[in-house]
């Protein structure tokens, strides 16, 4: 922040203590919901849909196309987030995420001071929909003025919205793969994003899994719809906490096919940082893949607990 004074009520933080305190605040379910609402205001026509998904769907109309509000934010200079979403002083259902203007080094707060806040994204715990959404950006909103918050709840009948929210950390996720008919004994599942999948030329920036133990028909019903199993078909699975531990970030991405998916990320703090200002960190193809090409990081097979055929 570019704040006069001294800094006795504030330490410095090393990059390893940042993304240590990052890597916590993404697994917290109030923080990831307004941290990814902001990282998805750099692009709103290419991020309409999770941003659509973030939402409260009492304020979609309100957010129209998100440009006034992707607009605001481009606005805020050097942005950055407070570590803590700080609850209203009535009720644990809604919070506050404070977005800081002008911060060039990354601190710790040691002692009491007023904060530069550019804007607060206010997020609430929606009653119908069972997870932290965002109400608005800007100026904090009270909870007594959340429709949600007063029973206004509102439901949609049209095509289902993606939504975009963390695994929870004692979860299990199956990941579909084959053993190789070679007779080698060893399997061949996804172990990076396919950055160009065959057919229309889509890339993927993520890892697909499904959250739960789910056996070998269920994930190929998951992700061959009605293609039978076949004998060289197997699943891995994984423990969330040990993907968050290697620096992972497995999202709740389910669709109209499939309510169990699960987007497996890499390093969203990372990824940030080595996103060219101005653009949009969730879509960004060379920040995304710079951190799978680290040679040093954790692979994904040395992650998984065991491989089943059944």
């Amino acid at each position: 922040m570019n704040d006069p004074g001294p800094d006795s009520w504030r330490r410095f933080t090393s990059p390893e203590e940042s993304d240590a305190a990052m890597l916590e605040a993404w697994q917290n379910e109030q923080w990831s919901a307004a941290a990814s609402f902001c990282g998805a205001l750099a692009a709103p026509e290419a991020n309409l849909e999770i941003l659509q998904s973030l939402v409260t769907p009492e304020s979609l109309e309100r957010w129209g196309d998100f440009r006034a509000v992707a607009a605001r934010y481009a606005t805020i200079e050097d942005p950055a987030y407070g570590s803590v979403v700080n609850p209203a002083f009535d009720t644990e259902d809604v919070g506050y995420f404070k977005v800081l203007r002008g911060v060039s080094q990354n601190y710790q707060v040691v002692d009491e001071q007023p904060m530069l806040v550019a804007a607060v994204v206010t997020v609430v715990r929606h009653p119908f929909e069972k997870r932290w959404m965002v109400e608005a950006f800007g100026e904090m909103v009270r909870p007594e003025s959340i429709p949600c918050m007063r029973g206004d709840t509102a439901r949609w009948d049209g095509q289902q919205r993606r939504r975009f929210d963390v695994v929870p950390m004692d979860a299990w996720l199956t990941q579909h793969g084959t053993k190789r008919m070679d007779g080698s004994g060893t399997y061949n599942f996804p172990e990076t994003p396919r950055w160009n999948r065959e057919g229309g030329g889509k890339i993927e920036l993520d890892v697909s899994m499904l959250e739960g133990r789910v056996s070998v028909a269920e994930a190929v019903q998951a992700r061959r719809r009605m293609s039978p199993v076949r004998p060289k078909d197997r699943v891995r699975y994984f423990l969330a906490h040990d993907l968050y531990d290697a620096s992972y970030l497995p999202c709740r991405t389910p669709n109209s096919l499939n309510l169990k998916h699960v987007s497996v990320y890499g390093n969203m703090t990372k990824i940030a940082q080595w996103t060219p200002p101005g653009q949009d960190q969730l879509s960004n193809v060379q920040a995304h893949r710079r951190w799978w090409d680290q040679p040093d990081r954790v692979t994904l097979e040395s992650l998984r607990t065991e491989v089943s055929d059944e």
